[in-house]
């Protein structure tokens, strides 16, 4: 089910504020208005805040544009995830979804174990031939093939990061490998959001082979967001969390983006 206009409109002031830094990304505070107190606790702009019920925030959790956690009987802390940004941005329009994110998004939760037989790949009883997705070999069973499809299009795009053969270059795709392991070892973060966080490391090594290309530098930003919106929802003991609060800030430097 779409959202309502009203629910547009609540992720649209939400995204702007937190871009505007009234709000922060990875720590959005709820809760109901009480004794004239305010809803949005740590707000610091100067708009109306918009006065709504938890369900209608719920909605938004639904759609996986935030992702709240309840800290008291009717509070809540939420995170900005990458989806909303692309949402607004775009005015809600359906996004073009490449490949790997049909895999990730659509097949990821669906297929627990694919069969390849020379080329022709049986999935939940349906068979077709799919080049590409799997290594060579016949009779491969291939368990999470989405997510290693997408690890192996990322490490392909950090190598040509490498061949470029400068000394940022080859900084760069040496942090790149350390935060693409750090994803797909994350036992905190679910399949598809690591497929989500492994397509903005593959945008950031694309960025780093053209830093020239404006419209790759501007990609780069939004998948560092991404990225910060995705750790934000982790608990303290996730490794990726502390991994990219070092990551992530030399990354943006060498990408010129700090």
């Amino acid at each position: 089910m779409s959202l309502t206009e009203k629910q547009k409109n609540l992720l649209r002031w939400i995204v702007k504020e937190v871009r505007a830094g009234h709000l922060p990304e990875g720590n959005i505070l709820w809760g109901p208005q009480v004794f004239n107190g305010p809803s949005w606790p740590n707000y610091t702009g100067s708009d109306s805040c918009p006065e709504v019920e938890f369900q209608e925030l719920a909605t938004l959790q639904d759609h996986r544009y935030i992702k709240w956690q309840r800290i008291a009987s009717d509070e809540y802390k939420g995170a900005l995830r990458g989806e909303a940004y692309e949402a607004v941005d775009s005015n809600f329009a359906e996004p073009a979804i490449s490949s790997q994110k049909v895999y990730a998004k659509n097949y990821y939760n669906h297929v627990e174990t694919m069969t390849e037989n020379k080329g022709n790949v049986n999935i939940s009883g349906v068979q077709g031939n799919v080049s590409g997705i799997a290594a060579a070999g016949e009779n491969q069973t291939m368990t999470g093939v989405a997510l290693g499809q997408i690890s192996g299009v990322v490490t392909n795009s950090i190598g040509q990061l490498q061949s470029t053969n400068t000394p940022e270059a080859t900084q760069l795709a040496t942090l790149l490998e350390q935060l693409q392991s750090a994803i797909k070892n994350e036992s905190h973060l679910a399949p598809e959001d690591k497929a989500e966080a492994m397509e903005q490391v593959k945008t950031l090594a694309e960025a780093g082979q053209k830093p020239e290309d404006n419209a790759l530098q501007k990609a780069a930003k939004t998948a560092l967001k991404i990225l910060k919106g995705t750790i934000a929802g982790l608990p303290d003991a996730a490794k990726l969390a502390e991994s990219c609060a070092k990551l992530l800030p030399a990354i943006a430097t060498l990408l010129s983006l700090s």
